[in-house]
């Protein structure tokens, strides 16, 4: 970036603050596809890329007058795009983290559900065999149960 088009930067951004709102439609076009090339390098994918370079733009807008000029916009508005991305990977992981805890607590209850139903087959399945072993004659019984036990 030239020192001219930091100027020029410069300029606009007075001009908004002085309330022309033309002049930060031009900084966007001027730094739309710059701004999503870098957002682009950041997350890997277009839509995202979009997303964040977007959002970017308006926190730019909405946070434009109260730009002390300390670095240049463009800086400024780089650490704006870096900033949402740390913001956007950390609430990713969050989510992901309380979504892995949500997912081992089904797991969790489905091993018990399905421990329980297995318990509840043995059961019913042992008490069928009593009552079928029970309805035998004598002599099949008692050669069954030998066998068996």
């Amino acid at each position: 970036m030239s020192e001219g088009d930091a100027m020029v930067d410069a300029e606009l951004v007075l001009k908004f603050q002085g309330g022309e709102e033309s002049a930060y439609e031009t900084l966007v076009r001027k730094y739309m596809k710059d701004a999503y090339s870098f957002c682009l390098r950041l997350t890997h994918d277009a839509q995202e890329a979009e997303e964040l370079s977007q959002m970017g733009f308006v926190n730019a807008y909405r946070s434009l007058r109260g730009f002390r000029g300390e670095s240049s916009f463009k800086s400024w508005l780089y650490r704006i795009f870096i900033n949402q991305y740390r913001d956007r990977l950390r609430r990713t992981r969050r989510a992901e983290a309380r979504l892995a805890v949500v997912r081992e607590e089904a797991e969790r209850k489905q091993s018990a559900v399905a421990a329980e139903e297995s318990s509840m087959h043995a059961s019913e399945l042992e008490e069928v065999v009593k009552t079928r072993l029970e309805r035998l004659p004598d002599r099949q019984r008692e050669v069954l149960t030998l066998h068996l036990y």
